[in-house]
C-alpha cells in the first residue's frame, strides 16, 4: 500500500526519469530497500540517517520540504 512518503518518492523518481534500480544504485542501497520505501513497506523518515539523506539527494528532494509534504493531508 503506497503511503504519502512513497508517493513523493515515486513522483520525484519519475520526474527525473529514473528507474528504481538507478535510484538504489546512486543512493548506494539495495534495490529491495528502495522498493520498500517507495511501496510503503518501510518509512524513509525512520531509516538510517545516511541512507535517507542519500535517497533524498538522488531524488533532488530537500529534507525539510520532504518532512513537511509527507505530513500534509
Amino acid at each position: 500500500m503506497e503511503t504519502k512518503e512513497g508517493a513523493i518518492l515515486r513522483e520525484a523518481r519519475q520526474r527525473l526519469g529514473l528507474t528504481q534500480q538507478q535510484v538504489a544504485d546512486m543512493a548506494r542501497i539495495q534495490l529491495r530497500q528502495y522498493q520498500r520505501y517507495e511501496g510503503g513497506e518501510r518509512r524513509l523518515s525512520t531509516a538510517a540517517f545516511h541512507s535517507a539523506c542519500n535517497v533524498l539527494e538522488v531524488l533532488q528532494l530537500d529534507v525539510t520540504t520532504f518532512a513537511r509534504e509527507k505530513n500534509m493531508k
